[in-house]
């Protein structure tokens, strides 16, 4: 696959950052968090730095405003303890390291996902533009039933309500 940094992750903006630079933003707003100027990524969250459930929660809240991160929740924190392995996983979540080959995989994911949003709404079509709420009229029921489809998915990254 190549060099791990080159793997990219997709954003809530759906821009693709590499994991470096993900590793580097998480560790920004963590040092912020936690009063230090550096946090390395190897850190483990509890054991190194600390960190209890609510400073992780601050952290997960912190990065979910972030545009140029994708989100993170505790179950993410408790199951990757430190930055790499959460960025990391993420990533192996998201897309692999060739930028073209990582468009098509975007691509099928967007199509795969408005499939799954279509069988669950009832139509034939959903268009990969569409707003959940204001142009689907989806309510947190309706996408509640589609992350738990989405998960039952092998070919699709895990997705959850945050």
């Amino acid at each position: 696959m190549g060099n791990s940094h080159d793997v990219l992750i997709a954003d809530p903006a759906g821009n693709l950052i590499t994991l470096a630079k993900c590793e580097q933003r998480f560790a920004e707003v963590l040092a912020d968090i936690v009063g230090t100027e550096h946090v390395s990524v190897d850190s483990h969250f509890f054991d190194d730095l600390g960190a209890d459930s609510m400073l992780m929660a601050r952290f997960c809240a912190r990065v979910r405003k972030q545009a140029d991160l994708p989100s993170v929740s505790m179950p993410d924190i408790y199951k990757h303890p430190t930055i790499r392995g959460l960025a990391a996983a993420l990533a192996s979540d998201v897309l692999t390291a060739d930028p073209a080959g990582s468009l098509i995989a975007l691509a099928k994911c967007e199509q795969r996902f408005a499939e799954v949003l279509a069988d669950i709404v009832g139509t034939e079509h959903v268009s990969v533009d569409s707003h959940f709420f204001d142009d689907l009229g989806a309510d947190s029921m309706l996408m509640a039933r589609f992350c738990a489809r989405v998960r039952k998915q092998a070919d699709l990254p895990s997705v959850s309500m945050p």
